[in-house]
């Protein structure tokens, strides 16, 4: 019997782009306790271990993969300097993150075109599981991937969706991105219609209201867009359409649940806004007692005051915090490249 080794290669390879895809949409903790030993970086192993096997090229670094390299390899050396008794489970598996993520770039960006395009159709197809899933999680309240569960202020009388995701914010923006791709590929035309109303419905069923005012912004860019608008006309159309979107919700209560800072859902006597406002001063004084290599991963979640064991919610605070100036200039550099 003959062997089409080439036809098991490629299948060997659309396999590790597959597992390479679903590395990104999951967070499950395999083992109990042991944070760094999930779901997702399983999967992304076994992907690139079957890619490095099987048909990763290698092309010569361009300067957003520099800068990358700096930024994500910078905060792992930051990582595994000494945090000043912040060092824990939660800061290895960050670090251990930050580093497969380097890896995962890297890859990605070798992926030749016609596996880039899988990898993204593949990305697609797990976040319709995933939105799958959020829609059970929220009629059930059951199907979590982690402890983390509770009610909607969005939906009333539903649970918050958090799919393949131990987070439902988390959840909605990979929703978002799912959405993105969904409507560039020509590959999805028949089912597009069909695939972004789940992915829409699972977007409000998270009760993310960051993500839903992303949806609408993102439903608003794409309507213009098709009347073929000059650019200014599409942002100021834009920005008249999100003030609507305010004012109307100021209007309508039920609306206004969606956006209003007061509202929380796991103690009465404590606000979004407050409980935010509390983070970032904390981030900001562990800032302040360690400004030049931040007091390492997980230092904000782990300060003594912070009694949700949240972050921050403000990516410069967090990082300023964790790791200082350094991981700062790192950052911005990223940011400014791009």
């Amino acid at each position: 019997m003959n062997i089409d080794s080439e036809g098991v290669a490629l299948s060997l390879r659309r396999a590790a782009v597959f597992f390479l895809a679903g590395s990104f949409v999951n967070d499950l903790v395999l083992l109990e306790g042991v944070t760094p030993l999930s779901l997702a970086k399983l999967l992304f192993l076994v992907g690139f271990g079957l890619l490095f096997l099987f048909g990763l090229s290698v092309r010569q670094l361009g300067k957003i993969d520099v800068l990358v390299m700096l930024y994500a390899g910078g905060l792992v050396f930051l990582s595994a300097l000494p945090a000043n008794g912040y060092a824990n489970d939660y800061a290895a598996s960050i670090a251990l993150s930050l580093g497969i993520g380097l890896v995962a770039h890297l890859v990605i960006a070798c992926l030749k075109h016609e596996d880039l395009r899988f990898f993204l159709s593949s990305y697609v197809i797990w976040m319709l599981f995933s939105a799958g899933l959020g829609v059970v999680q929220a009629a059930t309240g059951a199907g979590y991937i982690s402890e983390r569960a509770f009610e909607s202020i969005v939906v009333p009388g539903v649970w918050r969706a958090a799919g393949l995701s131990s987070d439902p914010n988390y959840f909605a923006l990979m929703c978002l991105m799912a959405l993105v791709i969904l409507n560039a590929m020509l590959e999805w035309r028949r089912f597009r219609f069909a695939a972004s109303v789940i992915l829409s419905i699972a977007v409000l069923l998270s009760g993310s209201r960051a993500g839903i005012l992303v949806y609408m912004l993102m439903v608003m860019i794409w309507t213009f867009s098709a009347l073929r608008l000059s650019w200014f006309l599409r942002l100021l159309a834009v920005a008249v359409g999100a003030a609507a979107l305010f004012w109307l919700a100021s209007l309508n209560p039920a609306l206004g649940l969606i956006f209003d800072a007061g509202n929380y859902t796991e103690a009465a006597d404590r606000t979004s806004l407050q409980d935010r406002g509390l983070l970032a001063a904390l981030a900001l004084d562990v800032f302040r007692t360690h400004p030049w290599l931040g007091a390492g991963l997980g230092s904000v979640r782990a300060h003594e005051l912070n009694l949700s064991g949240s972050v921050s919610h403000n990516a410069y605070l967090e990082i300023g915090a964790e790791s200082g100036l350094v991981g700062l200039t790192l950052w911005l550099g990223l940011l400014m490249g791009l």
